[in-house]
This record gives C-alpha cells, structure tokens and sequence, in this order.
C-alpha cells in the first residue's frame, strides 16, 4: 500500500512539473509573423559628421516591431567604397550597427559625403541618412610599392624562377594612364 501511494504521488509530481506555461513560447508569436512590417523608432546616426583618423565611430539605431533581416549599406560619393552591415534582430544599435570607417569592398573611404542606406528583406521600405567623413581610418601598413617611387627598401621580393620581373618604375609607351608604371 505505502508503494502505491508512493507511485501515486510520484506520477502526480510529475504531471504538474511537466506543466507548460502558457505565457512563454520559443520563437516568434503568430501575430508578429503576419503583422506588417513598422518602424517604431526610426533610422537614426549618433552624428552626421565623423573623423576616423582621430578613432571616431558612427552608431546607427532603429527598432521595429518584429524581428527582421535588415541590411545597411554605406557608399562614398566620391570613392564609391562600399561599408555593408546586415543584422536579424528588432533593433540597430552600438552593438550590431556600428562604423569605424573600415570598407567591405576596395577602394578604402576617403573624406568625402557618404549615404548611409537600410533596406530589409521582402520589404519594399527603405531609410538613408547622409554622413560627412572628415578624414579616412588609418590603416596600420605601409605600402610595399607605388608607381612614382617603385618598391619599398623595407619589403623583399621573392620571384619565381624562370619569370621576369624587375619591380622596377618604367617611363615607356606601355602605360595605360599618367606617366610611369611599376614592372
């Protein structure tokens, strides 16, 4: 009899430890999947106007009302670099949506104005905010070699035997554009 009871009671434990709670779920609700897409704070830049040489940031916010595939694109007018930044979240912050001047695609950003755009996937919205870089990030390297002065003393060379490089400036008619190129 002591072990029936036992039994009982264990299973009774069991039955109302297993309960779910039905104010918490994993994922999203069925209400913020169907809903429309609505900003509700807008896109926004911490400043307009930004010196990356001196160490300085741009912080981009904004917050929906669901979790969304976002995407922010940066293009300098006059480089035409490209800076992208892409994120899943309901919200664009310090932690997901900051720019410290460095370029995802060649050529690096110079002092220029920029457009800063955030689009989203399946959404046909779209937000821009115009920035003025005072002056590009400095890159920690040196330049192995340039077209005016030829290679650098401090960079060796390795050339693969049976090729014909010289890594010498030449001034010939074979140059595409100025005066001198590196052979």
């Amino acid at each position: 009899m002591k072990t029936k009871i036992s039994l009982l009671f264990i299973i009774f434990l069991g039955f109302i430890s297993c309960r779910e709670d039905a104010d918490t779920f994993d994922g999203p609700s069925i209400t913020e999947i169907f809903s429309d897409f609505k900003f509700l704070a807008n896109f926004a830049a911490n400043k307009t106007t930004v010196d990356f040489a001196t160490g300085e940031t741009v912080d981009f916010s904004a917050q929906f009302n669901k979790v969304i595939n976002w995407k922010l694109t940066i293009v300098g007018e006059t480089s035409k670099a490209t800076k992208i930044i892409t994120g899943s979240s309901r919200t664009i912050s310090s932690t997901n949506g900051r720019w410290n001047g460095s370029t995802t695609n060649f050529p690096t950003f110079s002092a220029e104005n920029c457009t800063a755009t955030l689009t989203f996937e399946g959404i046909s919205d779209t937000a821009r905010i115009s920035l003025t870089t005072l002056s590009p990030k400095k890159i920690d390297a040196f330049i192995i070699a340039d077209f005016e002065a030829g290679l650098n003393p401090k960079w060796t060379t390795f050339v693969q035997s049976g090729t014909q490089i010289d890594f010498k400036v030449k001034t010939d008619n074979l140059e595409h554009e100025g005066k001198k190129y590196l052979n």
